[in-house]
Formats: structure tokens, sequence, C-alpha cells
């Protein structure tokens, strides 16, 4: 396993693991998380 920071390239597949997944739901779909960025830092940096 690897972990990387999210990338505007990873928009559908990131979109098409959370449909797929078994607890996905909006929340974490990745329009919804665009459409509220202003509200929430997406990726904090230490």
């Amino acid at each position: 396993m690897e972990v990387v920071p999210y990338q505007r390239n990873f928009f559908d597949k990131w979109n098409d693991f959370v449909f797929h997944s078994e607890n996905g739901n909006f929340l974490f779909h990745r329009n919804f998380m665009e459409y509220h960025q202003d509200r929430f830092q997406d990726f904090p940096t230490l």
C-alpha cells in the first residue's frame, strides 16, 4: 500500500472508488468536497 496526496488527476478514480465502496457516501465524493473547499483544508500540511 502506498499513500499519496490527492491530485486533481485522481478525480475520476477517487469518485469511482467511493461509488463502489461498501460504506462510501456523498460526503467523500469529490464534487461535494470541492464545492465546500472554502470550509475545510483538504490536505493539512504539518
